[in-house]
């Protein structure tokens, strides 16, 4: 198993289909926005991270997600362990991890 914080092969493909499951909400965005903003997420990596980790595509591609879409944000935040619960009285909330 891959440790979170080690180099990782990066794949355009699949963080493409990664960012279009998060648009549940929103399927045009899913079809339309997921190969743009993979690439935005793409040149930023390259530019600012020269041997990536799992966990530097996950907090870039959240990062530009909430930019663009916050439900979007929160659903990749969700399925990549980038948040986590914070007990608040009358209702739940959510803390994102930092980057």
């Amino acid at each position: 198993m891959r440790d979170n914080n080690s180099p990782s092969p990066f794949s355009l493909g699949k963080l493409t289909l990664s960012i279009a499951a998060s648009f549940t909400h929103d399927k045009q965005k899913a079809e339309y926005d997921s190969l743009p903003l993979a690439e935005t997420i793409e040149q930023m990596l390259v530019r600012e991270v020269p041997q990536p980790s799992v966990h530097d595509i996950a907090a870039y591609t959240h990062t530009v997600l909430r930019r663009f879409d916050e439900v979007a944000a929160l659903q990749y935040a969700a399925r990549h362990g980038l948040v986590e619960g914070v007990r608040k009285r009358g209702r739940p909330s959510i803390r994102p991890t930092s980057l």
